[in-house]
């Protein structure tokens, strides 16, 4: 008997051990929600830009030729430089035709002479005839006379003045005032009235060229009837360029020309807008992207570019559910509007689209919840464009913090052409 106590006190104060130890076990605290900034959707009125490659051209371009045969004597511009209309391009040796004229206006003065000795002729017969000193017939006859002179005498001038324009041709003159382009026959060449000797541009206004499918355009006419999108006239677009650099030419231009006829060769339908263009930044020939603006995407779904996933089966979101868990939402978008996307298919109004934390989502379980904070795009925006020093200050309640979303955000979406 005195030997079973001792176990039985061993039981009993591993007991009160264990009860001791599980008294002063605190309970184990409730997982912690992870806060991610999201945006409800609210369909609003967004700018549609249209988008097409285009081509610069001249607004004038006339090519130079001579209309005579000759040797080019001199050329008296240079080659690229801007010149005025009427200023000497190109002499041709004109010695044969200054001789010719030379004798056409010699047979005027013969000619002349004659007419005034016939139509003296003619006074006197006149006068003669109705005193009956003369027959009438005699009176037809000076009649007939004179006319004869007179047809000489006009074809004469009339040959003169031929013979003057073949001297006045061989001075070759600016028919407007642009820009030169290279020369294409040397001094000392025979020229010929079929040869272009150079070209002349004007590139102040200048034109740029494009064209858009019909089917883009069908599209686009076909929205705007059932209001999914607003469109002004063909004329009302504001054009912008965007050059090869990738810069943007800072002055808008207006369309002044649009086909009525499709191109059966390209399906397109041609059309041009016209730029000034003072510091002749622009030059013909050069390949150019056209945005034509003025057009309004009308109850448009837009999200910030970061927020989109993109990969091989395609563009998503991360979307809040009811119960504040968080679910994939496949999506297609169509143009950017500055740093947002519209979104076309995938999201509808009141949804809620996480904007950070993307890159932790896919490693939580299914089914965990999150702590939603509501903000606007344009609160979004203007904590990304706070300065990383501020990174650490904490951020206003309701406002996305810079650095969540500039270290958590999924890649920019690709930039995509305006579909209509």
């Amino acid at each position: 008997m005195k030997n079973m106590r001792h176990p039985i006190l061993w039981l009993s104060g591993m007991c009160l051990v264990a009860t001791l130890a599980a008294c002063g076990k605190k309970a184990a605290p409730a997982p912690t929600e992870m806060p991610v900034h999201a945006l409800e959707i609210v369909p609003q009125s967004v700018p549609l830009t249209l988008e097409t490659p285009g081509q610069t051209a001249g607004s004038s371009a006339v090519e130079v030729r001579s209309r005579v045969n000759g040797i080019m004597k001199s050329k008296n511009y240079t080659e690229g430089s801007y010149v005025q209309k009427g200023a000497v391009l190109f002499t041709l040796e004109t010695d044969s035709a200054q001789q010719a004229y030379n004798s056409a206006v010699a047979n005027v003065a013969v000619q002349k002479a004659l007419l005034n000795q016939a139509s003296a002729n003619l006074k006197r017969v006149k006068a003669l005839v109705e005193q009956n000193a003369l027959s009438r017939r005699d009176g037809e006859d000076a009649t007939a006379s004179y006319g004869t002179a007179k047809a000489s005498y006009d074809a004469a001038v009339a040959q003169a003045s031929n013979s003057k324009l073949s001297v006045d041709y061989g001075v070759i003159r600016a028919p407007i005032s642009g820009y030169t382009s290279s020369e294409t026959r040397s001094v000392g060449s025979l020229v010929s009235p079929q040869e272009i000797l150079t070209t002349i541009s004007v590139i102040s206004p200048l034109y740029v060229n494009f064209s858009f499918s019909d089917g883009d355009l069908a599209k686009l006419r076909n929205a705007s009837r059932s209001g999914e999108v607003s469109a002004p006239a063909a004329t009302a677009y504001q054009v912008a360029l965007t050059l090869p650099d990738g810069s943007e030419y800072p002055i808008l231009g207006q369309i002044n020309f649009t086909d009525k006829i499709v191109s059966q060769t390209t399906g397109t339908i041609r059309a041009r807008a016209v730029f000034d263009n003072p510091s002749m930044e622009l030059l013909p020939g050069q390949f150019v992207r056209v945005s034509l603006r003025g057009a309004m995407r009308n109850d448009a779904i837009i999200i910030p570019q970061r927020a989109v996933n993109s990969g091989i089966a395609g563009k998503s979101v991360w979307v809040l559910t009811p119960e504040n868990t968080f679910e994939v939402r496949t999506i297609k978008t169509a143009d950017n509007v500055g740093q947002s996307v519209v979104v076309t298919e995938g999201l509808k109004a009141g949804d809620r689209v996480i904007l950070d934390q993307l890159m932790k989502l896919p490693q939580m379980p299914p089914k965990t919840k999150v702590k939603p904070v509501m903000v606007t795009l344009d609160d979004f925006y203007k904590s990304l464009a706070q300065p990383a020093a501020a990174a650490g200050a904490p951020a206003a309640e309701g406002a996305a913090p810079a650095d969540a979303a500039k270290t958590d955000a999924a890649p920019p979406a690709d930039t995509p052409k305006a579909k209509e």
